[in-house]
């Protein structure tokens, strides 16, 4: 499982991107908010969200793909 289409030089559809971007803000908003204020700091889950797109990152199982934010914690494996 991944976003390929930067292997070959596409920027990944937006379906792919959108979904990694809404569980980026989900994650970041589990954070704890930083010292400026009620700001969450979202920036580093989101440098690791565009590196997997930048990178075409892919998978290797289902616990990798968990990892690299394909999944969602409460996806079902089987």
């Amino acid at each position: 499982m991944g976003l390929v289409e930067a292997g070959v030089g596409l920027i990944p559809a937006g379906g792919g991107s959108k979904e990694m971007l809404l569980r980026a803000i989900e994650a970041g908003a589990a954070l704890k908010p930083d010292l400026r204020g009620d700001e969450l700091e979202v920036f580093d889950v989101l440098k690791k969200n565009f590196e997997t797109i930048a990178m075409a990152k892919v998978s290797t199982s289902a616990a990798d793909a968990r990892l690299l934010g394909f999944l969602r914690p409460a996806d079902a494996l089987t």
